[in-house]
């Protein structure tokens, strides 16, 4: 692996929600790409404003952008979630998205914004951290198997 990437990790605002977006349908391009069953709905831009413009501020959710100079680079969504009423003491975080530029891909990039989902889930009270993974996406289950 190369040098790491000098890139700064910033909570997003809600005026680059653009930005979030973008990323957010490059990742689900690709995934769809991998399985048809990851393909986004319709509407989907204006679902994800609704989620993110309700938790973007809150405790219970993380939503990151990488920044090279101006330009976002990678992106990583989180989302709390508390213990069932069979499990109540279970905290556990979602990775719901984690996404690099291809071009960024191999710099350290990916690994930085997966420490700081763990020192964030960590300082939640989570147990543990789930995700789901396009299971034709080799290189992102072997990435995810490197991080635990």
């Amino acid at each position: 692996m190369s040098a790491q990437l000098d890139v700064r990790l910033e909570p997003v605002q809600l005026e680059q929600f653009s930005a979030l977006a973008t990323l957010f349908e490059k990742l689900h391009d690709f995934n769809t790409s991998l399985n048809e069953k990851f393909a986004l709905a319709p509407n989907w831009r204006e679902i994800l404003y609704e989620q993110f413009s309700q938790t973007y501020q809150s405790d219970s959710a993380l939503w990151l952008l990488a920044w090279k100079e101006s330009q976002p680079v990678g992106l990583l969504i989180l989302q709390a979630r508390a213990g069932s009423s069979l499990f109540p003491h279970s905290q556990s975080v979602e990775l719901v998205a984690l996404y690099v530029e291809a071009e960024f891909h191999g710099n350290g990039l990916a690994q930085q914004l997966m420490q700081a989902a763990q020192t964030w889930a960590q300082s939640h009270g989570a147990s543990y951290m789930h995700l789901y993974v396009t299971a034709q996406n080799d290189r992102a289950r072997a990435f995810y198997r490197r991080c635990g």
